[in-house]
């Protein structure tokens, strides 16, 4: 899975979002889930190319979107509460991309900066991955979720087992903890 930063993910995003965001022809999943496929660099500095899957997560993208639009307008609704009550409004850290405040006269206007917030809707349940390997989209997004799955078993147990936080230890101790955890694991 690429962080929303990493140059494959942008780039996808900027070339694929529009081609897949609810398009039934790249649906993969009746989960609502759409993909597409590209090959591509994965980091700008780096030569090396890789295949890059663009998903776009209908519901999940919807909820988050929701959630988000939910949230300006409540903060642009407090903030605009502490104008009509005199107060000096701040706006929230979070909510700095996409508030402002505008000073007009002696009082305060508070404008929505559409562009950043539009962006930000729009990006909403997409995400990438890549892989070394020319696999279709379906079976990509089938791989990953079956790793991801294993991935929390596997901190699951390694919890209940206490293995999840490691201090300072002497590398005997160490490797006594982890074969008892794999012995249990087994």
């Amino acid at each position: 899975m690429l962080k929303s930063d990493t140059y494959g993910h942008t780039r996808m995003i900027e070339e694929y979002s529009e081609n897949i965001r609810w398009k039934v022809s790249n649906v993969i999943s009746e989960d609502g889930i759409f993909g597409i496929k590209s090959k591509g660099k994965v980091f700008d500095t780096h030569p090396e190319e890789a295949f890059l899957y663009l998903y776009y997560d209908g519901m999940n993208g919807s909820e988050r979107s929701v959630a988000l639009i939910r949230k300006l307008i409540h903060g642009a609704n407090q903030m605009r509460k502490a104008i009509a009550s005199g107060e000096k409004p701040s706006v929230p850290k979070e909510l700095g991309s996409y508030l402002e405040l505008k000073k007009e006269g002696e009082s305060y206007t508070v404008k929505y900066k559409y562009g950043s917030w539009q962006k930000a809707v729009d990006e909403k349940g997409f995400y990438s991955i890549a892989s070394s390997e020319d696999f279709e989209p379906t079976r990509v997004h089938k791989i990953y979720h079956l790793r991801d799955a294993s991935e929390k078993q596997f901190m699951i147990l390694k919890s209940q087992l206490r293995f999840d936080v490691t201090r300072v230890h002497f590398v005997e101790s160490l490797m006594g903890k982890f074969a008892v955890c794999f012995v249990a694991a087994i």
